[in-house]
């Protein structure tokens, strides 16, 4: 966490999935690149989706995720905190601005959310929230395939 003295916050906070899940990646485009091949999961897939080759791949974690925001003067009373940039390391989650969305959505007038926030985040149930983590099967899509290797 960041210095608090000009109002700004940066927080690296890692995403624990608890028990080991699947993990399906995939390019832009819906071509699979790495894949935990599942029943349901293929019952689901179009042809051009289905991977030729799958590789088991249980994860208990992804990468952090980046969160700077600036505490206006009138947080948690009268504003949310303010998201100045939102990433994810190894660009594994390319739906940054929904999930801005979600964060901002969650802050009430008067009540502090920031803990809320870490928590969505560190618990991955923003994954589930955003329909990404379905039926334990996490899919995510990313449009930079070649750091996903």
């Amino acid at each position: 966490m960041s210095d608090l003295s000009d109002g700004t916050v940066k927080l690296e906070v890692c995403v624990e999935l608890g028990e080991p899940r699947t993990v399906v990646l995939v390019i832009a485009d819906g071509t699979v690149i790495e894949s935990i091949p599942s029943k349901n999961l293929k019952d689901n897939l179009t042809p051009s989706t289905i991977p030729e080759r799958s590789q088991d791949l249980l994860l208990s974690s992804l990468p952090p995720l980046i969160l700077h925001l600036i505490l206006p003067p009138n947080y948690p009373l009268h504003a949310p905190p303010q998201i100045v940039s939102l990433r994810a390391t190894h660009s594994w989650f390319p739906r940054i601005p929904e999930l801005q969305d979600l964060l901002i959505g969650m802050w009430q007038a008067g009540e502090g959310v920031l803990y809320n926030w870490v928590e969505s985040i560190r618990t991955a149930e923003f994954l589930t929230s955003m329909d990404i983590d379905y039926n334990n099967i996490i899919r995510c899509v990313s449009t930079e395939p070649s750091r996903m290797h």
